[in-house]
Order: structure tokens, then sequence, then C-alpha cells
């Protein structure tokens, strides 16, 4: 299975691995279009809350991803999104 990895604010990180938020939004630019590009549907994405060695990360199965043109729903990006749907929780590190 295909492997991309990727940062995430911790409260966010916390919400997708409690299941509280169902998807992991990313901005549609060049940096994300060009790694989508590359998997395809499923794979694994790991998240990392910064780049220590005991840094919190967690790695999702995602089974869908969709392109949203109105932005997420939290209000963190504007304009277009993709939106990653995480099928599971597969590994969670240093929480």
């Amino acid at each position: 299975m295909n492997r991309i990895t990727g940062q995430a604010h911790r409260a966010w990180l916390e919400k997708l691995v409690d299941g509280i938020e169902p998807r992991e939004y990313k901005k549609a630019n060049l940096h994300w279009v060009k790694r989508l590009k590359k998997v395809t549907v499923p794979f694994e994405l790991r998240l990392i809350n910064g780049m220590r060695p005991n840094a919190f990360e967690a790695t999702f199965v995602i089974n869908e991803i969709r392109l949203r043109l109105d932005g997420d729903p939290e209000g963190r990006y504007r304009g277009p999104v993709y939106s990653l749907h995480i099928a599971r929780v597969v590994e969670v590190r240093n929480r």
C-alpha cells in the first residue's frame, strides 16, 4: 500500500484519531496535487505533529478523495481543498 506523509496540528490530529472528525483536509495546491497523483486509493496517510523524535503521529487508511471547491467546514482553508476520507486508524505513536 502506498504511503504519503504530512503535518497536522496536535488538536486536529487528536480529533482524527478519536474519530470525531472523519476527514482530513489538504489545500489543493501544487504540492498536494503532485503527491496525490502518485497514489491510488486506498493508501496510507501518515500525519505528524512536528519534527521531534517523540512527536505525536498517526497513520490512517484513506479510502476516498474528493475535491471541494468551497473550502473545509472548519474554516482552516479557503478555496479548493482535498477531502481525504479516513477508513481506519492504523497506528498511533507518542500520544
